[in-house]
């Protein structure tokens, strides 16, 4: 009888099921347990504040519910993430962990600490590009180093080969054929006591069903005029992604791609900046702040 190895997927940012490369490496090793691990503490001085906890809580309520759809579900947990870990693959005896890539030196560094400590451990550990378009190595200047002003990076852009293409939204994933204990989602203890949401829930939709809405109705709307409006406060004239990219409610492909991003080069040497290049500028400003 033939057995299936067990993969954890740890999720941070990367709220979502579509151009998930942690998610669909794991899809075809085997058996997959998603999970999410609350620890603020890990994070330090940079850790999640309100409106993200109270943001960050419907996320993931919105991510279980489409996992649940595909028969999956999420796995939550509240502490230490090594410990837990450590802890869930005890528990299901798997032999992976895969997860994406984090670029916050803070992150970066435990991010590391928990790799070698599980290797360590004899568990197999990939870690996933998925946040951006180009990994930080991919855009160097001639010495060899980061691109500390925006103009020289924009125009090495216009040299270096398009990003990926997105991969398909996960649509099955291989069960186990027990589930490890899950932290209700209230013991995550996101939301405000004081309810000061109200205003924010009328605005916005988290989770990655309110990015797919944005993607699919808003973005085209807006792009033929962002130029022109994404500067008045009194027009819905810009694509309000922001949050759902930094959440990882989708990803920065699948946004560059339903901007038209492999349709054409970036190219505004012109003069006359299309609201398409206009908007794609506006990512490449998200990917040098992280490089």
């Amino acid at each position: 009888m033939q057995t299936h190895s067990t993969t954890l997927v740890w999720l941070r940012q990367d709220l979502r099921l579509s151009d998930h490369p942690a998610l669909s490496e794991a899809s075809k090793r085997g058996l997959v347990i998603p999970v999410f691990i609350w620890d603020p503490d890990g994070d330090g001085a940079w850790a999640p504040g309100a409106a993200s906890k109270w943001w960050l809580h419907h996320s993931l309520i919105d991510l279980d519910v489409c996992l649940r759809k595909i028969g999956s579900r999420l796995i939550l947990r509240c502490g230490d993430s090594l410990t837990e870990l450590r802890a869930l693959i005890h528990k299901t005896g798997a032999t992976a962990l895969h997860f994406s890539r984090r670029y916050e030196p803070l992150a970066a560094s435990r991010d590391h600490a928990v790799e070698l400590a599980l290797r360590d451990d004899g568990i197999g550990v990939e870690i996933f590009g998925s946040a951006l378009l180009w990994e930080p190595e991919a855009i160097r200047t001639q010495s060899g180093g980061s691109y500390q002003v925006f103009t020289p990076f924009w125009k090495a852009l216009q040299n270096t080969p398009k990003p990926l293409p997105p991969l398909p939204a996960i649509r099955k994933l291989m069960l186990p054929k027990t589930w490890p204990e899950s932290a209700n989602i209230s013991a995550l203890d996101l939301l405000p006591r004081i309810a000061w949401t109200t205003a924010m829930q009328g605005a916005w939709q988290p989770g990655l069903s309110g990015a797919r809405t944005l993607l699919t109705n808003h973005l085209p709307e807006v792009l033929p005029h962002y130029l022109d409006t994404r500067d008045l406060p009194d027009r819905d004239g810009t694509s309000r992604l922001s949050p759902h990219l930094h959440f990882g409610e989708i990803g920065a492909r699948e946004v560059w791609a339903a901007a038209g991003g492999y349709g054409g080069n970036l190219d505004d040497s012109h003069g006359a900046e299309s609201s398409r290049t206009g908007w794609q500028r506006q990512l490449a400003w998200r990917e040098f702040a992280h490089h």
